[in-house]
C-alpha cells in the first residue's frame, strides 16, 4: 500500500531533525503540563513542545493531508541544491583567491581527479596546490557544499580523495551570517563536524577567502520544577534541571583565518558505536593548526556562566564564600 502523504511528511521531518518524538501527532502544550492532538489545537494554542527532545514545535493545519507537529528549528542560511549561480559565484571566488596566492599552483574549477582506468568519475569543484606543483606534494580538493548530500555520499567523496593522495577541504558557504542563536545543523554538517573533530568551515561570498570555523556547542533549555500526583497519590517532583537538546546547537567562533592558511591532516577512520551510517573514513583533510577553541566539558562552563549556584553544588561542592551574596553577585557581573 502506498504510503499517505501524512506519513512521508512525518517520517521526512523526523529524518531532518533526528527525533521520532512528533511522528504520533501528540505534542506537549501549556508548560509541558499535557499533550494535545494536532488534531483539536490551534496555533494561538502554543507553545508545543515535543515530548522526546523538549524542543518547541509548530502545528501544521493542512488541507492535503492530515494535521501533524513540526520542530521548529531555525537552521543555517546554507547554499540551496539548485542554487546554481550562487555555487558558482562562491566556486569563482575562491579559485581566484587561490590562484592570486599560488599563481604556480594550477588552479582550475570543476577538476577530474579520476586516474586514467578509474571507474570512479572524481570531480573537484575547485583543485590545485599550495605552491609549486611539485612531484611528490598532494594537491588540494576544495568542494563547495551546498547540496544537503548524504553522510554515505560524503564519506565515499572524502575516502575516494584520500585513496588517491588528494587532501580535501569540504566549505559550506553561507547567504547570510550564521548568527549567535542556536540553530539545528543538518545531516551533512553534523558529518562534516565530525569528520573535522569537531568544527566546520563556513563562508560568505565577499569575505576575501577568510573562513569561519564554527564549532557546534551544546545548547540547554531550563525545565521548571513542578509537583503533581500520580493515580496512587504519590506526591511526584519532577523539574529543576538544564535539559541538553538533542538537536538544537549554539554556534560557537574563533578568529577566521584566510583559506591559504590552512594546513594537511591525516586523520585515521572512527567508528560511529551507535550508526555505522555515520562512521568516518580515514581521510586527508586541509585544516586549522589551533588547539582547539572550545572546552572538554562544556557543561560546566555553560552552567559557570548560566547558574552559579547549580555550578558551585556540582563542581565545588568545598567552596565555601565569606559572603555568599557578594561572591554571587562578583560572577554574575563579571
Amino acid at each position: 500500500m502506498e504510503e499517505s502523504n501524512t506519513l512521508k511528511v512525518r517520517k521526512t521531518e523526523a529524518y531532518d531533525s533526528r527525533c521520532l518524538g512528533l511522528v504520533g501527532g501528540v505534542a506537549f502544550v501549556q508548560g509541558f503540563k499535557k499533550t494535545a492532538s494536532a488534531d483539536y489545537v490551534r496555533k494561538i494554542d502554543g507553545p508545543f513542545y515535543c515530548r522526546k527532545c523538549l524542543s518547541e514545535a509548530v502545528v501544521r493545519k493542512c488541507s492535503d493531508k492530515e494535521d501533524h507537529f513540526a520542530h521548529k528549528a531555525r537552521l543555517s542560511p546554507a547554499g540551496r541544491r539548485g542554487n546554481t549561480d550562487f555555487h558558482h559565484q562562491v566556486r569563482d571566488e575562491l579559485c581566484a583567491i587561490l590562484k592570486a596566492q599560488y599563481p604556480d599552483g594550477a588552479w582550475r574549477t570543476e577538476v577530474p581527479m579520476s586516474s586514467a582506468g578509474d571507474d570512479n568519475d572524481l570531480r573537484a569543484d575547485i583543485a590545485g596546490y599550495f605552491g609549486p606543483r611539485i612531484k611528490g606534494v598532494a594537491p588540494v580538493a576544495v568542494e563547495v557544499q551546498c547540496s544537503p548530500y548524504s553522510p554515505a555520499y560524503l564519506r565515499k567523496k572524502t575516502a575516494a580523495y584520500a585513496e588517491r593522495g588528494v587532501n580535501v577541504l569540504w566549505i559550506v558557504p553561507l547567504t547570510a551570517e550564521l548568527g549567535d542563536e542556536p540553530f539545528r545543523p543538518r545531516r551533512y554538517e553534523l558529518f562534516l563536524h565530525t569528520m573535522y573533530l569537531g568544527y566546520v568551515f563556513y563562508y560568505e561570498p565577499g569575505s576575501q577567502g577568510l573562513l569561519t570555523p564554527v564549532h557546534y556547542s551544546p545548547a540547554y533549555r531550563y525545565i521548571d520544577p513542578k509537583t503533581f500526583f500520580d493515580t496512587e497519590a504519590n506526591e511526584i517532583s519532577t523539574g529543576d534541571y538544564w535539559f541538553k537538546y538533542k538537536t538544537l546547537k549554539n554556534p560557537r567562533y574563533t578568529d577566521q583565518l584566510p583559506i591559504t592558511d590552512l594546513v594537511a591532516k591525516t586523520l585515521n577512520a572512527w567508528v560511529n558505536p551507535n550508526n555505522n551510517k555515520l562512521n568516518i573514513p580515514q581521510r586527508k583533510i586541509m585544516g586549522v593548526t589551533q588547539a582547539k577553541w572550545w572546552p572538554d566539558d562544556e557543561y560546566q562552563e555553560w552552567l559557570k556562566n548560566n547558574d552559579w549556584f547549580r555550578y558551585v553544588k556540582i563542581y565545588l561542592p568545598d567552596y565555601e564564600p565569606d559572603d555568599e551574596n557578594d561572591e554571587f553577585e562578583d560572577n554574575v557581573s563579571g
